[in-house]
């Protein structure tokens, strides 16, 4: 499309699609069947998902360098402004980055648990609305 500088997170990146399928996947098995899983397999499939989003964030990573190389790209860094300043560089605050950081923090929190966690439910809840961005 003329004049259309950016293209959605989704068409930017093959490996940002097959994540979100593969989230998308592991969400529809554990939302399935996780009362009847042993916990061994609900945490071997919460650090794929951990596995998944932390490539998604590289990605996402990767896909805001080479904008930001682009010619078209001029930003501003603001204090007032959503950005963040990193080694003089300006690095936008993102949903992405935010909730790779709440899913990872929510899977790690579970990590040592010998059995299937009392509140696992309201994690659970938590956990699919923190990867909802990446898919």
């Amino acid at each position: 499309e003329v004049g259309e500088t950016s293209l959605p997170l989704k068409v930017k990146d093959a490996n940002q699609s097959a994540a979100a399928a593969e989230l998308e996947r592991i969400l529809r098995l554990i939302d399935n069947d996780w009362k009847s899983m042993k916990w061994g397999e609900v945490w071997r499939w919460l650090h794929r998902m951990k596995g998944v989003v932390g490539s998604v964030k590289a990605s996402y990573d990767a896909n805001l360098e080479r904008d930001r190389a682009s010619p078209q790209h001029t930003s501003l860094c603001v204090p007032s402004s959503p950005l963040l300043q990193t080694s003089g560089l300006c690095v936008p605050s993102s949903p992405q980055h935010t909730s790779a950081d709440m899913a990872v923090r929510l899977i790690e929190n579970l990590r040592g648990i010998d059995s299937m966690p009392a509140d696992f439910d309201s994690v659970w809840g938590k956990l699919k609305c923190s990867v909802e961005p990446f898919m």
